[in-house]
């Protein structure tokens, strides 16, 4: 397989489980019908903990991103696929159990940022793997290429970053400027490049380190557990080089 299946690192925030970690990932290769004839999906969400069950959120924006294979090509496909979402999510709100002021919260809907990457599995006559990327927000999409950082998507540069970044909601009324956030791009990757999709803490560190002149994706080499990226996280965290946030990232090469 050219893309080969990627590693999933994901720590929540300092002195928090994992369990409470508010980002999620998800990833399927499909070769066959009905999913996909030779095509890959790749996902990264970022639950906002201001907003009532965001965790739940994320995770379905993710997981039915790649499972379902909606059509995002323009405003009103994202819309229809939001409303999929948004309708599973309050299936499974313990509506009953929740006091009054929960309930107010829980109505106004989740939030998150999210990024779902769509890679062709069948090389092309120019022996590229075709791919088309759709962003809300600040988790971005990298490929590494040639020993540099060929495409940052949707943010370029650290100091995009800030605390105001576009969301979906939950509640189709909180998505009624969503198409003023919508971000969408497309390109080729080879054999010899790497895909990462990272949550903002992550993405954001990855571009400093760049701008700085560093190789930011040298030192995810060996990180090849659980405990290796916690360890790494927070030694980052500790020289006040990343924020404390839940931090994410997914890694796929083409081989």
């Amino acid at each position: 397989m050219p893309l080969l299946p990627p590693r999933k690192l994901e720590t929540a925030k300092a002195g928090v489980g994992l369990e409470k970690c508010e980002d999620a990932s998800w990833a399927m290769y499909a070769m066959y019908p009905p999913y996909g004839n030779g095509r890959a999906r790749l996902a990264v969400s970022d639950g906002a903990s201001e907003s009532a069950f965001s965790k739940e959120w994320a995770r379905i924006l993710a997981r039915q991103f790649v499972t379902i294979i909606p059509l995002l090509s323009d405003g009103d496909g994202m819309l229809s696929w939001l409303q999929s979402c948004g309708e599973e999510w309050s299936r499974g709100i313990p509506w009953d159990r929740l006091p009054w002021h929960g309930r107010n919260k829980t109505r106004a809907g989740a939030f998150a940022t999210f990024l779902g990457v769509t890679v062709s599995l069948v090389v092309d006559p120019a022996g590229a793997y075709p791919w088309q990327a759709v962003a809300v927000g600040d988790s971005c999409l990298f490929i590494v290429r040639d020993d540099a950082i060929a495409l940052a998507f949707p943010l370029a540069n650290s100091g995009d970053f800030n605390n105001t970044p576009g969301l979906v909601c939950s509640n189709l009324v909180g998505n009624a400027r969503i198409e003023t956030h919508i971000r969408r791009v497309s390109g080729e990757c080879r054999a010899g490049d790497r895909m990462m999709l990272a949550t903002d803490a992550v993405a954001a560190w990855m571009l400093r380190e760049y701008e700085g002149g560093g190789k930011p994706w040298e030192q995810f080499i060996p990180l090849d557990s659980p405990a290796k990226w916690d360890a790494w996280v927070q030694a980052r965290r500790d020289e006040k080089a990343m924020r404390n946030d839940d931090a994410s990232l997914m890694i796929a090469h083409f081989d």
